[in-house]
C-alpha cells in the first residue's frame, strides 16, 4: 500500500494482480502569459482577461512562534500561474483538478478478469504509472499507463508555449486505448524497471517506437535494471522458481549498456600518481 491509501494499490485478489513502476511521459506544459502594464490581466485569443486570485496564509515556525506569512495564488485559463523575475508562466498537468485515481485502484482490485480490468484500467484515474498485469488464466500485460494531454500540432511542446492563445491549450486527455500496451508477447515475459516501455520483452517481441505519435513524449531511457533483466531472461530460456529467484536477486550489472561503459572508464582510470 501508500501511505495515506484506504486500501492497497498493488497486490492480488485470487484471480489477477498487477504492479506499478514509475514512469516519466511528458505530461506537463509550461504557457508563458503576456500580461498589462498593471500585471493583473493576461492576453488570450486577443482580449484581456482577469487573472485568477485567491489569498492564502502560510504558518511559518520561526523559533517557538508560527507567524502567518500572506501569499496570493494566481490562476489562468491553462492553470496554476507562477511568477518570477522571467515573467508569469501558467502550468498544465495531466490530471490537473482530478481527484479519480483512488476510484481507479478501487475497481483496479475488484476485477475478476482481464476485460474487467482492463474495463477499470480504461477510467483514467491514475495520470501516470506503468502498470504490469497477470492473471489466472495466464494473461499477462504491460500497460504504459498515463494521461496524455490531446496535443495540437505545429507547436513545440518540449518548450515554453505561447499563452496568448487557445489553439495550443489542451481541453482533453487521449483514451486508454491510445496507451502504449505489450499484452501475451511471444517470449513469455514482461518486465520494466523504470525505463521506456520499448524494452519490455525482449528482441522481436517489443513494440515499435515509430508507431506512437512524438507528441504522446515517451520516455526512451533505460536503467541498468531493465538492460540486465532482459539479459537474464533471453538467457534463461524456460525458468521455474528457483531461476526466477536468481534472476530476481540477480547483483551484476550489463557489461553492453552503460553501466559496463561506466565500469570499463573507472577501470581505464590511471591513478598511480593519485596520493592514498
Amino acid at each position: 500500500t501508500f501511505p495515506g491509501s484506504p486500501y492497497p494499490f498493488l497486490g492480488h485478489n485470487k484471480d489477477l494482480g498487477w504492479t506499478n513502476t514509475v514512469n516519466r511521459a511528458d505530461l506537463i506544459d509550461v504557457y508563458k502569459l503576456t500580461l498589462d502594464d498593471s500585471g493583473t490581466r493576461y492576453r488570450f485569443d486577443g482580449a484581456w482577461r482577469p487573472l485568477e486570485t485567491r489569498r492564502v496564509w502560510l504558518h511559518v515556525r520561526f523559533g517557538p512562534f508560527v507567524i502567518p506569512v500572506p501569499r496570493t495564488l494566481y490562476r489562468s485559463v491553462h492553470g496554476p500561474v507562477i511568477m518570477n523575475d522571467k515573467g508569469a508562466f501558467a502550468i498544465r498537468y495531466a490530471g490537473i483538478d482530478e481527484l479519480d485515481m483512488v476510484t481507479q485502484y478501487y475497481r483496479v482490485q475488484k476485477a475478476r478478469n482481464f476485460a474487467e480490468w482492463r474495463s477499470a484500467m480504461a477510467g483514467q484515474g491514475v495520470p501516470a504509472t506503468n502498470f504490469i498485469y497477470a492473471d489466472r488464466a495466464g494473461n499477462i500485460g504491460l500497460f504504459y499507463n498515463a494521461m496524455f494531454p490531446d496535443r495540437a500540432a505545429g507547436f513545440n511542446w518540449r518548450g515554453i508555449l505561447p499563452g496568448d492563445t487557445s489553439r495550443d491549450l489542451w481541453t482533453q486527455t487521449l483514451p486508454f486505448s491510445r496507451v502504449p500496451q505489450l499484452i501475451n508477447p511471444a517470449s513469455g515475459y514482461l518486465i520494466n524497471a523504470n525505463n521506456t516501455p520499448f524494452t519490455a520483452a525482449g528482441p522481436g517481441d517489443e513494440l515499435d517506437p515509430a508507431t506512437f505519435d512524438p507528441r504522446l513524449g515517451i520516455e526512451d531511457d533505460e536503467t541498468n535494471r531493465s538492460l540486465r533483466a532482459i539479459a537474464l531472461f533471453e538467457a534463461a530460456g524456460q525458468i521455474d522458481e528457483a531461476g526466477l529467484k536468481r534472476i530476481k536477486y540477480d547483483t551484476g550489472y550489463e557489461r553492453a549498456g552503460y553501466a559496463g561503459a561506466f565500469m570499463r572508464r573507472i577501470a581505464a582510470l590511471d591513478t598511480s600518481g593519485d596520493r592514498q
